[in-house]
């Protein structure tokens, strides 16, 4: 929706311009500090019908817009439509449904993102595993998303899964679909406002889940995408070939439809023949396993009562209870709408460039390095000129001391300086891999794009680049370690959502949660930190 103070203009609807045409505004876009709307273009024959031209879109300054769709019933100008435009579901739409729950305010759409990690609630350091979730408002600028003031707590359980989780979130989001959130400005004025899920920036392992994806293990390990196989298909030509490409993109309705035939399977309680689809699609979903292994126990009660009871029989009794309880049995990530999982998943930049391709280049190239040649190392990196640099004081010798355990910060020390200091420390393949890894890095933390197209293509290349110099050391890493093939889907991800540096995730790490985790009572640790967290 567009508020031009004296009326409101929606997508979807017929509007007028200023100098008469009649347009349907498709979306709604910033540029240049301005609104402007997408629109298609309204056409009229000789006999004075109107056509919706849908086969192209131009952009049109909002300030152009002059009449809404409810001024131009009150004036009797809404045209008569051609028989194909009629056919089509545009006239269907108008005026849009949303003005009804706008109740005369402007409304809009707020975008959050969710985010779920595991921390613990111990004040030892014995691993007491709590799953804390977060949100964060995603139309907010950018330089405040990296405030913790805008960092907000959900919920923390040590029992629940972060879909389970969700679930509550879920029913609150979709409530603002039908009931928007009305509020009050300093002058009385009200607006409202829908919530949608925007993504889930998570580690991997954690994004798997979300999709209901088997893993980074599994044979189909990509979240994503349909690539992989078993090893012996993916070490042939073509198999180790498509790891250097995106697969076809994984959809939620699909996700689903494979969940109801694993359920369908468990009711005939062979556990065998659920594994064996799961293996072959990758897709397992942690929240719907846990009512598969149910039907699977009552399928085994059924056997041991009556031994001759066939397959047929099982599955004719117990079919009937997933059909009646289908809204239990699956994700509320698969679920909720205007959000697929496996698109709405970014391949997330602490994980899987820093501790993903700047780990692993990191690991073969120091490991088999002298003393000398890491004295080498830290001298030159102590050395380092940090002007310019956006990194934390540079510690070089605990950099080397602790080279195998190190985190992001410091990855993010070596990549901006491994160029000028390890170019004689390493093999020439190595350095190539340094090079590519080092070029990826600078494209990937820009805060902006200012020229899409010449991104993408620039992203493409430096992706290549990694996987070719990677390949060359080492070919099996590209088919073992996951984080590789998922840098082929970045480019998707930044025109989906945004510059993925938008979605990284320290600051959701660094939230005070680590203070009121590790400073709970040892007695009631799960209760202390939902309090502390939910005043903020």
């Amino acid at each position: 929706m567009y508020d031009a103070g004296t009326a409101h203009y929606y997508v979807n609807e017929l509007a007028r311009l200023k100098n008469g045409d009649f347009v349907v505004p498709v979306r709604w876009l910033m540029y240049r500090g301005n609104a402007h709307a997408d629109v298609f273009i309204v056409s009229f024959n000789k006999t004075g019908h109107a056509t919706i031209d849908d086969s192209k879109t131009i952009i049109i300054t909002a300030a152009d817009l002059s009449e809404n769709y409810l001024d131009l019933q009150d004036k009797k100008l809404i045209p008569q439509w051609s028989a194909e435009t009629k056919k089509s579901s545009y006239i269907a739409r108008m005026p849009n449904p949303k003005r009804e729950i706008a109740g005369g305010d402007p409304l809009y759409v707020t975008l959050v993102d969710f985010f779920g990690d595991d921390v613990s609630g111990n004040r030892s350091k014995s691993w007491n595993k709590h799953l804390n979730t977060y949100m964060t408002n995603q139309t907010l600028p950018r330089k405040l998303l990296q405030q913790e003031f805008h960092v907000h707590f959900v919920s923390t359980s040590p029992h629940a899964l972060m879909a389970e989780q969700f679930q509550e979130f879920k029913t609150a989001v979709e409530d603002t679909h039908s009931n928007p959130v009305c509020i009050q400005d300093e002058n009385g004025k009200t607006t409202r406002f829908c919530i949608y899920c925007n993504c889930t920036p998570s580690d991997n392992p954690m994004q798997s889940e979300i999709c209901g994806h088997i893993g980074g293990k599994g044979n189909k390990f990509c979240r994503k995408c349909h690539v992989g196989g078993m090893q012996l298909e993916k070490t042939t030509s073509k198999g180790y070939h498509a790891l250097f490409e995106p697969g076809e993109l994984r959809m939620k309705e699909h996700t689903l439809a494979e969940l109801k035939k694993h359920v369908e399977l468990a009711c005939g309680g062979v556990s065998k023949h659920v594994q064996e689809l799961q293996t072959q699609t990758g897709i397992k979903d942690v929240y719907t396993q846990y009512w598969i292994e149910q039907i699977l126990a009552r399928a085994a009660e059924m056997r041991q009562q009556e031994p001759d009871v066939s397959e047929a029989t099982i599955k004719s009794e117990l079919i009937q209870w997933p059909r009646d309880n289908e809204e239990k049995l699956y994700s509320p990530f698969l679920t909720l709408k205007g959000f697929d999982p496996a698109a709405d998943t970014p391949v997330e930049l602490l994980h899987t460039i820093l501790l993903g391709a700047v780990k692993y280049v990191w690991h073969i190239s120091h490991t088999p390095w002298s003393a000398e040649k890491k004295k080498t190392y830290s001298i030159r990196l102590q050395a380092t000129n940090t002007e310019g640099l956006s990194i934390h004081a540079i510690h070089a010798n605990y950099i080397m001391q602790y080279a195998g355990s190190l985190i992001g910060r410091q990855f993010k020390t070596i990549i901006q300086t491994a160029v000028f200091d390890l170019h004689d420390l390493v093999t020439e393949d190595q350095f190539t891999a340094w090079k590519a890894v080092g070029e990826l890095s600078a494209l990937l933390w820009v805060p902006e794009i200012r020229d899409l197209t010449q991104y993408r293509n620039a992203l493409k290349i430096a992706v290549a680049n990694v996987l070719d110099a990677v390949a060359q050391i080492d070919p099996s890493k590209i088919m073992t370690k996951i984080k590789y093939h998922l840098l082929m889907h970045i480019n998707f991800d930044t025109i989906q959502l945004r510059p993925l540096i938008a979605m990284a995730t320290e600051i959701l790490k660094s939230y005070k949660y680590f203070t009121y985790s590790f400073f709970s009572s040892i007695g009631n640790q799960i209760f202390d930190m939902a309090k502390c967290l939910s005043s903020f």
